[in-house]
């Protein structure tokens, strides 16, 4: 079996020729799904995802909050009742983690919180879980607007607290009857 020169090199050039048209079209199919699950923001991640802001010219009142939404379908929300700097929530609260779900412009994120309170000069601490659920709807990629709602439900004790899942909390069955909130994104041209 005889091979020569000539033979060989066609062959190995077609070969050649054939690697590199794999390697390129394989990572430019990786590449343009890894920018269609980044939701074609590769900063933002699929919308709407992103660090939000209780925006202060929203035209109506609403405590200062930032929070955060990730792509996994988890929320953090904290705001200045946290600190005890809300006349409408006294107390001190853990910030308000939970889950977010998106049907077409929709956008509903529910979470929980736990609530100190002091009960008069005896130094006894009362403890609560704080259900919150608010409904959005998308107004463009960087707002958000929609109702917010609260409800408590008391703690025996510290460690004794009721399932904050049974009977989810409906928008306007809470303490507030429904709150407006809107939110703006933090971009990062803001930095």
């Amino acid at each position: 079996m005889n091979i020569s020169l000539r033979q060989l090199v066609p062959c190995s050039v077609r070969a050649l020729a054939l690697s590199a048209a794999i390697i390129f079209c394989g990572y430019g199919t990786f590449h343009m799904q890894y920018a269609n699950a980044a939701g074609k923001t590769a900063d933002r991640g699929p919308f709407p995802t992103g660090l939000w802001y209780a925006a202060s010219d929203a035209g109506f009142p609403q405590g200062f909050a930032f929070t955060v939404i990730h792509a996994d379908g988890t929320f953090s929300y904290s705001s200045v009742a946290e600190t005890g700097g809300s006349l409408v929530f006294p107390g001190e609260y853990t910030p308000v983690n939970g889950l977010w779900t998106r049907k077409g412009k929709r956008l509903e994120l529910r979470g929980y919180a736990i609530q100190q309170t002091e009960m008069g000069t005896s130094g006894v601490s009362q403890f609560a879980i704080v259900r919150g659920v608010f409904v959005f709807d998308i107004d463009g990629a960087n707002e958000i607007f929609g109702v917010a709602d609260y409800d408590f439900l008391p703690c025996t004790s510290e460690t004794d607290c009721p399932n904050p899942d049974e009977n989810p909390l409906v928008i306007g069955e809470g303490v507030t009857g429904g709150l407006p909130v809107y939110f703006r994104r933090i971009s990062r041209r803001d930095f």
